[in-house]
């Protein structure tokens, strides 16, 4: 007899969802449109479809021990209470959990997605080795997670690890948190874009001039393009590498944790970004702490979300 998760992501534009493995195995997978504008019911009722499938699928000798789901934003410590997620302005305040719990049948955990893609690097990805490190994930926005001792930390009511929203230039540029001159107005996606765009003229013969001209350039042109010794991107990363590291050093000065995992979209310049921030953090913090400090690519891609949320069915 094999037991299953269901692990589900609920992103800005897509709900993925997935029956997984006691040791991480993806059998099923599936999305669905996010309809963040519609009240929550619209997605509980997409996420009981899906269970609904994925267990007609199986024999009579598997089963579905739990559902696991990873949500933007901030979620109560009751463990599934979503409190006005970000892109899903139709929500509120949700108590998730119970309501998919009333509508499959099956236990439902709920946590922050960037605790759970943090969670899923621990028990499936490139953590299995840490007990305690930070995971901050690259994207549209800047994501943290923290996993101390094998477990989440989520602190008094359930909102740390907001990585993004550390402030490192209190008179900055005003981020959509209303705060100022936070990481996240930096090296979010855009951010990245809009520097790049800001250095067309200063760099004519580079190829992202000609291509900046046509389109507005993606985070995957810098990438594409650092790689052929473009300076124009690898100067743009190495901002974005320094940036991260002016960040994580205060995390390190924090939390006294030494290892960051680091994933998204935007990790995939791989070194471009890791050596910089590495360089600035190893120059800038206590110098007991330098030595150990490590940055370890995140191994689990865009399936870190559906595997940390069953992972949490399995371990949490």
């Amino acid at each position: 007899m094999s037991k299953y998760a269901v692990g589900v992501d609920v992103g800005g534009t897509t709900v993925k969802l997935a029956l997984v493995s006691e040791s991480g195995e993806i059998f099923k997978q599936t999305s669905v449109p996010t309809l963040g504008d519609q009240p929550p019911e619209v997605t509980v009722n997409q996420i009981r479809d899906a269970v609904e499938e994925f267990k007609n699928g199986l024999s009579p000798k598997d089963s579905i021990i739990g559902i696991g789901i990873g949500v933007p934003g901030v979620v109560d410590l009751d463990g599934g209470t979503v409190s006005y997620p970000p892109n899903l302005k139709g929500w509120g305040v949700v108590r998730l959990g119970d309501h998919v719990k009333k509508a499959t049948g099956f236990e439902t955990k709920v946590e922050n997605d960037a605790n759970v893609a943090a969670f899923g690097e621990g028990i499936f990805g490139s953590g299995t080795e840490q007990e305690s490190f930070v995971m901050i994930t690259l994207g549209t926005g800047v994501g943290g997670g923290i996993v101390i001792n094998r477990k989440i930390y989520r602190g008094v009511f359930g909102g740390a690890g907001e990585i993004g929203h550390i402030s490192i230039q209190q008179d900055g540029p005003i981020c959509a948190c209303g705060n100022q001159g936070c990481i996240e107005v930096f090296i979010g996606q855009q951010h990245i874009v809009d520097f790049a765009h800001s250095l067309l003229p200063m760099f004519p013969d580079s190829p992202l001039a000609r291509i900046g001209q046509e389109r507005r350039l993606e985070v995957k042109d810098l990438s594409i393009y650092a790689n052929k010794n473009d300076q124009l991107s690898i100067h743009v990363f190495e901002r974005v590498g320094k940036l991260l590291g002016v960040a994580l050093t205060s995390v390190l000065h924090i939390l006294d944790i030494r290892t960051f995992i680091i994933g998204g979209g935007v990790a995939g310049a791989g070194d471009f970004i890791f050596k910089p921030a590495e360089d600035h953090i190893k120059s800038h913090a206590l110098t007991s702490m330098r030595p150990s400090v490590k940055l370890i690519p995140a191994d689990l891609g865009n399936n870190a979300g559906i595997l940390g949320a069953a992972a949490m069915v399995f371990k949490g």
